[in-house]
């Protein structure tokens, strides 16, 4: 047995040594012909071994990248055109760590299998849709965008091994920690210095039903409300006792509040209440007393913060929230409507298939004299899921996501681990009610996340008590010692 195993370290010490002398040459060869190849695959190597590393950190950069670095400035970083963009070689890296533990899905939780399954099932599909969508002529661009955002759902397959490991599931927890105060300090700094709106970040210009207010905060529209949720989750809990913390995740639930409420976006006002309503009611009795609490006082900071130093952003926001009974004259809503009938069209000409990913409606507004192009766009999540992946597989991801949402949590002797999964729920419930006029399913800033959110609704109880230290981690498979 000493002989064998002198014998197999003997031949590894051989093959690494070989295999590294072997990658030299074969960068070296790629150098000499192409340095920007050269180049992308020693960094590809570099962020691979990251994944393997430091897993935590890798899921943490996947959700930073989608839901605070604007994609327009990721797609120059790249190159207009290229098609690939820093947010995908992450999930790339990281989906090749897990990938041989994928099919190995005896070893998972069966609330993990409950959304594994279903999911992959989905993400086989928008592949599918992707290149059925390229083969009919769709324009390859939007079918490409399209593909990326539904793709952000796979951060599920990184982030629920991670979450059943003690380790990692704090590393994990940290890492969104940090993201939050990030997107809640990003937010600030795109109203202080005014950026202009450009595509999906920035100040738009204009306030539907206000007489004052310089517009409404874009960058991080769809993460405000979920980052104020599961900080106001962990402040209710009760676990979060030292000072210097409690005021880390307070002032990560004060600053998305206060940026949620520049967006100027009443449905999301509306869905993040009741959000907050719900992780009060799934909580515990001390749980509830503390969210009425903290509710309140964040409440009353937003509000005192906004009097003192933009009292106008904070009229805009009263008569904003007052504008809720005059749907029937929001040129919005009828925008929304029309559009939805011209989708609905789309649907009911294929219910089962869908168009494919790149689909896209030509429709006009001449109530504002806006003659009639070509969108690939709709406001409302639901349809559009349902008008480019087919009903079918629309019925499968709102089923995951319904029975996500719906999981009582389970007995924990850690209160920090089930108020992450009622404030992942109270994210997720947010998210889906929001896409009736905002659509979630097809942001690429959201969709990331909602995988991680998923993973906690997912994820077994009290895994830092309960897991062994592993020996060997494959990603879902593990050896214990």
């Amino acid at each position: 047995m000493t002989a064998l195993r002198s014998s197999n370290h003997s031949t590894v010490s051989l093959i690494v040594p070989l295999g590294v002398l072997g990658l030299v040459v074969i960068l070296g060869a790629l150098a000499a012909t192409n340095i920007v190849v050269a180049v992308g695959v020693v960094g590809f190597g570099l962020i691979l071994a990251l994944a393997f590393v430091a897993p935590a950190v890798m899921l943490t950069l996947i959700v930073f990248t989608t839901a605070i670095v604007p994609f327009t400035l990721q797609n120059q970083l790249a190159g207009s055109g290229r098609g690939v963009i820093v947010s995908d070689v992450l999930l790339l890296a990281a989906l090749i760590r897990v990938a041989p533990g994928m099919v190995v899905s005896a070893t998972l939780d069966r609330r993990q299998r409950t959304v594994l399954v279903p999911l992959t099932a989905i993400l086989a599909m928008v592949i599918l849709q992707f290149v059925r969508g390229v083969a009919s002529g769709h324009d390859v661009s939007a079918a490409g965008v399209e593909f990326r955002t539904l793709m952000g759902f796979a951060t599920f397959l990184v982030a629920a091994p991670l979450l059943a490991d003690e380790t990692t599931w704090r590393q994990v927890l940290k890492g969104l920690a940090v993201t939050g105060l990030a997107l809640g300090l990003w937010g600030l700094a795109q109203w202080v210095l005014d950026i202009r709106f450009a595509g999906e970040f920035g100040v738009r210009e204009g306030i539907n039903f206000t007489s004052s207010g310089r517009g409404q905060l874009q960058g991080g529209l769809y993460a405000f409300p979920v980052a104020t949720i599961l900080g106001f989750a962990a402040l209710t809990c009760g676990v979060v006792r030292q000072r210097r913390h409690k005021v880390f995740v307070a002032t990560v639930v004060v600053l998305n509040a206060l940026c949620l409420l520049l967006t100027y976006e009443r449905t999301f006002w509306v869905a993040t209440a009741v959000a907050m309503g719900f992780v009060a009611l799934r909580s515990g009795r001390a749980s509830r007393a503390r969210a009425l609490l903290w509710g309140p006082a964040v409440v009353v900071v937003v509000l005192a913060g906004m009097a003192t130093l933009a009292p106008a952003a904070l009229g805009a926001a009263q008569e904003r929230l007052l504008s809720l009974g005059q749907y029937a004259n929001d040129s919005s809503v009828r925008y929304r409507l029309v559009e939805s009938e011209h989708v609905l069209d789309q649907i009911r000409d294929r219910p089962l298939l869908g168009w494919g990913l790149g689909a896209e409606i030509v429709w006009g507004r001449p109530w504002h004299d806006v003659p009639p192009r070509a969108y690939h766009y709709s406001h409302n999540g639901y349809l559009w899921v349902a008008w480019k992946l087919g009903l079918p597989t629309a019925l499968l991801l709102f089923g995951t996501l319904a029975a996500a949402i719906a999981w009582r949590a389970r007995p924990s002797r850690d209160a920090l681990v089930q108020s992450m999964h009622h404030g992942s729920q109270g994210a997720l419930l947010l998210l889906v009610i929001a896409s009736v006029t905002f659509p979630s399913f097809n942001s690429y800033g959201i969709t990331a996340t909602m995988g991680v959110l998923l993973a906690f609704c997912a994820s077994p109880s009290d895994p830092p008590l309960r897991t062994r230290t592993p020996v060997v981690d494959t990603g879902f498979t593990a050896v214990h010692r």
